[in-house]
């Protein structure tokens, strides 16, 4: 009994030495460019920043560049609204897509390894080098100038059907809005497969004896299993979506930053990074009070 528990720690302690391992390049990298850049940061949101040949001269001003960008920019308050919206209606749409998705995928049929990885094709395709690749035009889709000069996808084809700009505007954003539920999923996706291939058959079986169907299999059994693993695909999706280049906030920062304007690009991320931390603390104590605790 003794020979076995100690091989039992043993083995622990390999999988713990080997975790270490696996984190070390992660952790070495943060430590040498990450932690710099991250407290400069959050220094030059509360201070005036210009660049100097040489140097980076910084003045402090306190709350300044909050206040510009809360009661006097006109547009980031609007941005910041519309950000946080876009992505909590879009979560519940993700996580249940994925959902039903995964299911399908861990049925046994033929060809199921291809659709698997068809799925996953979106991560690659978003990948920077890809995407640099495909912005040359090779894949473009077609665009339409609106009346106020901007543009707007899938449009051309609607056009040329004479339908109004109301119905085509509609129609657009839904193809839009389901190609970003698409290529947002492949990760939860996965990771909903890995929870499913983890429920015990057992369950579904004794399910089956007390006769029910699978209606009932789904919600009293696949979903009360899963309920961990949707609350790392709320957290993952939501922490995702709100870093993501298309992002307003997130663009008009990097705007800010090519222009060399740090201290205010730096305080509207830092005031966006706040308003995400509580919208994410909100909805998993949410999930956790209404979901997890009623499944357990």
């Amino acid at each position: 009994m003794a020979t076995k528990t100690k091989r039992v720690r043993s083995l622990d302690a390999v999988r713990q030495r080997a975790g270490y391992v696996f984190i070390l390049p992660w952790a070495v990298g943060l430590l040498l460019f990450f932690v710099g850049p991250l407290f400069d940061s959050i220094r030059y949101a509360f201070n005036e920043v210009s660049i100097e040949p040489g140097q980076i001269l910084t003045k402090f001003v306190g709350l300044k560049n909050f206040s510009e960008i809360l009661f006097e920019d006109p547009t980031y308050v609007d941005e910041l609204a519309d950000s946080i919206s876009y992505v909590l209606y879009s979560i519940p749409l993700i996580v249940a897509f994925s959902l039903i998705i995964a299911i399908i995928l861990n049925q046994k049929f033929w060809g199921r390894a291809f659709f698997r990885s068809l799925f996953f094709i979106p991560i690659v395709f978003t990948a920077s080098a890809v995407m640099s690749i495909l912005e040359g035009g090779i894949v473009q889709i077609p665009l339409y100038t609106k009346g106020d000069g901007s543009l707007d996808y899938f449009t051309v084809f609607f056009a040329q059907m004479q339908l109004p700009e109301t119905l085509m505007s509609i129609i657009s954003f839904i193809l839009q809005f389901s190609l970003y539920v698409l290529q947002n999923a492949a990760v939860p996706i996965v990771l909903f497969l890995a929870g499913l291939q983890e429920i015990p058959a057992s369950l579904y079986e004794v399910s089956k004896i007390e006769g029910a169907n699978k209606w009932e299999e789904f919600w009293l059994v696949t979903v009360p299993n899963l309920r961990h693993i949707i609350s790392l695909v709320i957290i993952y999706s939501m922490i995702d979506m709100f870093g993501q280049i298309r992002n307003t906030v997130v663009t008009r920062a990097r705007s800010l930053m090519d222009s060399q304007d740090f201290g205010t690009s730096s305080a509207m991320l830092w005031f966006y990074f706040m308003i995400v931390l509580a919208v994410i603390g909100t909805v998993y104590a949410l999930y956790h009070k209404f979901c997890i605790k009623k499944w357990e």
